[in-house]
């Protein structure tokens, strides 16, 4: 019987990865076609349940000591907290006019707001005070993700400017965990069948670091940071850790490389493939799970050799490992030391015919 041809506006299904699958040589799960933006609300979502999960257990807002409120728009933020208005709704004067106090919001509040309003998208001209609201609402959720999670004695070492970069990838590798698991039964399609690691280890955006470590717990645990018995991983001997509530259990940690010779548990190293498609930025995270006694180390050179390569635009039969790869990766490597040459004088002109 011939084959019936789908119809054009049949939507696509959504690429999921369900069967086994090896990069090079190890397991590895796929996520990819989904919008960054998706996977950080899903984010939020899970941090939000362990945190805030009822409205009326909320922290109370921000006073002074005197017992005065701190918030100009106090009235604002306690309907909008407790669900007596919606942030869409709202009129743009007074959206415009609790912008400020943002400032004085704590991790709770800021998890409520941004989850209320995930589906809310406004791009519109008339929605302008709630789009510059909302971006200062994901800049400080940001912040103070990067504030609470971060190994104590390392969060100095940050520069206040990359630490909402930090706390966006806690958001993105949470809600990529919660994707991959089937906790978020809307982006059920990109649900696998494998397991999907507690540990994540991707490149560290500090220099003096060579990796920076995300870890997941269920959401139940209750773990105190510092205790050796709760700890499954190998801790930097030049900075002791200090002890902490998690509640939650998500850590952030920046590694050394002696700090990546052995794990207890398996680790998911992600190869991050994500690009832009306008002003949507796609993700595509191959993790790959190195189990003991394999090197950490190992797959985490693999992944800067292969980040190194893409720039240039190596793919299809000139890959990493071809001979074109590796030429193109050494040359590379040699122009980040090679010395500048600098012009000493006027360029000769061309002699006369």
């Amino acid at each position: 019987m011939e084959e019936v041809p789908k119809s054009p506006t049949q939507p696509l299904r959504l690429r999921a990865q369900t069967e086994p699958s090896q990069l090079r040589g190890r397991p590895r799960v796929i996520l990819e076609e989904i919008g960054e933006a998706r996977v950080a609300k899903y984010g939020v979502r899970v941090l939000r349940r362990r945190f805030a999960p009822e409205v009326g257990e909320l922290p109370p807002l921000a006073q002074r000591p005197n017992g005065t409120s701190k918030l100009l728009a106090k009235s604002f933020f306690e309907r909008l907290l407790s669900q007596q208005i919606e942030l869409q709704t709202s009129l743009s004067a007074d959206v415009a006019a609790a912008q400020w106090d943002i400032r004085h919001l704590c991790l709770e509040h800021l998890l409520t707001i941004r989850d209320d309003a995930a589906d809310f998208n406004p791009n519109s001209q008339s929605h302008e005070a709630h789009n510059s609201f909302l971006t200062t609402i994901d800049q400080r959720l940001r912040d103070l993700c990067c504030q609470k999670f971060l190994e104590p004695l390392q969060l100095p070492e940050v520069p206040q400017a990359m630490r909402p970069g930090l706390g966006h990838i806690a958001l993105l590798v949470q809600g990529a965990a919660a994707v991959l698991t089937g906790q978020e039964p809307e982006a059920s399609s990109f649900a696998t069948s494998q397991t999907v690691p507690k540990l994540w280890l991707l490149r560290s955006p500090v220099p003096s670091y060579r990796a920076l470590l995300v870890r997941l717990a269920p959401e139940d645990a209750q773990l105190e940071v510092g205790d050796a018995s709760a700890s499954t991983t190998p801790s930097s001997s030049s900075s002791p850790r200090q002890s902490r509530q998690t509640s939650g259990g998500l850590e952030l940690r920046f590694l050394l490389p002696e700090d990546m010779e052995e794990f207890e548990e398996p680790v998911g190293v992600v190869w991050d493939h994500s690009k832009c498609l306008g002003r949507d930025r796609r993700l595509r995270w191959e993790i790959a799970t190195v189990s003991p006694p394999l090197s950490v180390l190992e797959e985490l050179q693999a992944v800067e050799k292969g980040s190194a390569a893409s720039l240039v635009g190596i793919g299809g039969s000139a890959g990493i490992k071809s001979p074109l790869g590796q030429e193109l990766v050494e040359c590379l490597e040699r122009r980040k030391t090679a010395p500048v040459l600098r012009p000493t004088g006027l360029v000769p002109p061309l002699p006369a015919k």
